[in-house]
């Protein structure tokens, strides 16, 4: 199944996403491909809806280093 998600998730175009979709319905039934129609708006979990204006997609530890370096110094454990 995790592989089936990654498919509907990362998918980069409407055929993908559909043919992914489909897989998904097969294995797991019409309620799972319900399920993520219903999730919610699509500009938010799946790719090939995201704002091409983004350039990068990825969360790497610089960005977290940078994020963490906002933080006051006497921060919880």
């Amino acid at each position: 199944m995790r592989y089936l998600y990654g498919g509907v998730v990362n998918s980069t175009s409407e055929f993908t996403f559909n043919k992914a979709l489909q897989a998904i319905i097969k294995t797991a039934g019409e309620g799972c491909g319900k399920w993520f129609l219903d999730i919610g708006e699509k500009e938010r979990w799946t790719k090939h809806k995201f704002n091409p204006q983004v350039c990068n997609d990825a969360n790497n530890s610089t960005f977290v280093q940078m994020f963490n370096s906002t933080l006051p110094v006497h921060k919880c454990n």
